[in-house]
């Protein structure tokens, strides 16, 4: 328990949403078990899922840390609020069902929290599946804790798995926006950095596995990226026209190629409904609050040089 000055050592719940993922689930739960600072709570919450998460931890099922929740599918935001209501910990980390955290990742984040008690959450860096030539994503510290809040306008910078938070700043902002099924986390770092100080590690904390079902690589994400934008031009503490516009191109530039290698995909595929929702979406950041004509002109050139590109390649493997 941390002492009133909100140091010393705190408790640590993990939450962990899953959905029909069983043979993944196993995994990311002996990640968390094996950790050299033991977790006080291991929340899974069944999203839903026709599998009960039960069958498939076998004996780790009986681990005295570890809680089954069942609740309608209500996507992964609404999951994890609904794990974080029965938290009884100091500090909350939540973890994707298809992801597995270092074995001294646990210990690594608290003790930042343990040792600085005005700090709100702490973030770690992740590698890319098992393969260590990987490069870790990661920020450099940082002395003025303000400007996390102008490099997460620029991109979400923290890994989703890889930030423990105090569960009462957690609670104080809110918890995660429900609706939105992408991106919930951007949104929440955003409030986070409002309502405190944010510290970073920079050791690797989480193994990120990349699979087909994973929701990073959909095309839908540019449209919650959107709306993210626009929650968080809201909270911007000054300028937030010329926010806006950075993180526009940065949007822009970032996900349009994967949106068209998308739009491609489903012409080839005479899925032309799906292609027209894609081509709207892609035209959508012109349409956000106070436009201008900087960012009207960079949508064209971004989109008229990887449209050509895209029409012209013999290669197409991205998304097929």
């Amino acid at each position: 328990m941390p002492n009133a000055d909100g140091t010393g050592a705190g408790t640590v719940t993990v939450v962990i949403p899953t959905y029909n993922r069983p043979a993944l689930l196993g995994d990311t739960v002996r990640s968390v078990l094996r950790q050299t600072r033991s977790p006080t709570q291991v929340i899974v919450v069944n999203d839903g899922g026709l599998a009960d998460p039960r069958e498939f931890l076998g004996p780790l099922a009986h681990d005295l840390r570890i809680t089954v929740l069942t609740k309608e599918n209500g996507g992964v935001a609404s999951a994890r609020n609904f794990g974080a209501a029965v938290a009884t910990s100091d500090y909350i980390l939540f973890l994707d069902d298809d992801d597995q955290l270092t074995p001294d990742a646990l210990d690594q984040l608290a003790s930042r929290l343990d040792d600085e008690g005005v700090v709100a959450a702490v973030g770690g860096a992740q590698i890319l599946g098992a393969d260590p030539d990987a490069p870790p994503w990661w920020l450099p510290p940082i002395a003025d804790d303000g400007m996390y809040f102008d490099l997460l306008l620029d991109a979400c910078v923290f890994p989703a798995s890889a930030v423990m938070m105090r569960r009462r700043v957690f609670d104080g902002v809110g918890g995660y926006h429900e609706p939105m099924i992408i991106l919930e986390d951007y949104d929440l770092w955003f409030r986070i950095a409002q309502a405190g100080r944010i510290a970073n590690y920079q050791g690797i904390v989480l193994e990120y596995r990349v699979h087909k079902g994973s929701i990073s690589r959909r095309p839908i994400q540019l449209k919650y990226a959107l709306l993210v934008t626009r929650r968080a031009i809201a909270l911007a503490p000054a300028n937030p026209r010329m926010a806006g516009i950075r993180v526009r191109v940065y949007l822009l530039t970032v996900h349009l190629d994967d949106l068209l290698w998308s739009i491609r995909g489903d012409l080839r595929a005479r899925r032309f409904g799906s292609a027209l929702q894609g081509l709207r979406v892609s035209l959508a950041p012109i349409f956000l609050p106070s436009p201008s004509a900087r960012v009207a002109r960079t949508w064209w050139t971004i989109f008229w040089k990887n449209f050509r590109w895209h029409a012209t390649s013999p290669q197409f493997t991205k998304w097929s």
